[in-house]
């Protein structure tokens, strides 16, 4: 005897960087194992591992492929997820830092946020293509999970002779999709590491700037909740940065 299944709805989100309209599902009693697995770990990698597998599970297109979201995407469609499947309401403590008579106030506020209330920033002067000169330039594309994920393991075996300077510099090729000249394209995935990385370490200091202004003004999550303090009255504006703070 067949039990009875339940209709499950969908839902329909648009990703704030790509542009691209995801269709997807709640999850459901697995994905919450899943879920409640990775808040007990304290490893990063984990994290972002079981993250990743619910939104496999969840997410119903059949071209989708979650390591080519971008960390943006990831934490704006998992908050969206996590809205449609547990609720828009999360749980929050916070301890007020305010100075009271020369002492902290430390009052432990415990108040909910909607964090289907977090807005995208979007800055008008980012752009994807980016000219060194008037015919010479590069086209970016978006940090996915997957090199968050490699950057990650990287950090940690950071070796001596890797310095901060070289992990940047990584970061920059593995977002860097063509170079072009006039009619000319030169796709970084088709040349050697070492020979784009000569090239970067060669352009002049404001191109290089202008390769920074993308990341610097790439699609932001703005989500603060405001709550004022019963102890002592002081209204604090909290930013919630992470993924994490909707796992709760």
């Amino acid at each position: 005897m067949n039990l009875p299944k339940i209709e499950l709805p969908t839902f329909e989100l648009e990703m704030p960087c790509t542009g691209k309209k995801v269709t997807f599902r709640p999850f459901l009693v697995k994905e919450q194992k899943i879920l409640l697995m990775a808040l007990e770990s304290k490893a990063e990698e984990d994290i972002i591992r079981g993250i990743k597998q619910i939104i496999s599970n969840c997410v119903i297109n059949k071209d989708f492929d979650v390591e080519d979201m971008s960390s943006v995407d990831l934490e704006y469609f998992f908050m969206n997820l996590r809205a449609r499947s547990i609720g828009e309401k999360i749980n929050l403590n916070y301890t007020c830092k305010n100075i009271v008579e020369e002492k902290e106030c430390n009052n432990i506020m415990k108040f909910e946020h909607d964090i289907l209330s977090a807005k995208i920033e979007r800055d008008p002067t980012h752009d994807k293509t980016i000219f060194f000169t008037k015919d010479v330039g590069v086209v970016m594309k978006y940090p996915s999970m997957k090199m968050a994920e490699n950057m990650i393991l990287k950090t940690k075996a950071k070796s001596k002779d890797k310095s901060d300077i070289d992990i940047a510099l990584d970061i920059i090729i593995d977002c860097m999709d063509y170079i072009f000249e006039k009619e000319n394209i030169f796709y970084i995935k088709e040349m050697n590491r070492d020979q784009v990385k000569d090239y970067i370490e060669n352009i002049p200091k404001t191109s290089f700037d202008k390769i920074e202004k993308f990341f610097n003004t790439m699609p932001k999550i703005n989500s603060v909740a405001q709550h004022k303090c019963a102890k002592c009255g002081f209204e604090h504006n909290i930013k919630l940065d992470g993924i994490t703070n909707f796992f709760v």
